[in-house]
């Protein structure tokens, strides 16, 4: 049950992670904030948002499949 939920924690991090970097998501109240803060992280977000995914794909074929 834990890979299973970790699965899916880990997936949406990583989905929010790419939709913050493709500017679909705000994150702030105001705009100015909100680019100022993504372009500050953003090479860190693209670096971690895949590495998320991956993770949480293979956390819930372990709870899906192996289990």
């Amino acid at each position: 049950m834990f890979e299973l939920m970790d699965g899916i924690i880990s997936l949406a991090c990583g989905v929010w992670c790419y939709l913050v970097i493709a500017g679909k998501l705000k994150i702030g109240k105001s705009e100015d904030d909100s680019i100022r803060w993504v372009n500050s992280n953003r090479k860190l977000l693209k670096i971690v948002g895949p590495i998320l995914v991956v993770f949480g794909l293979f956390r819930l074929s372990q709870a899906l499949f192996i289990a």
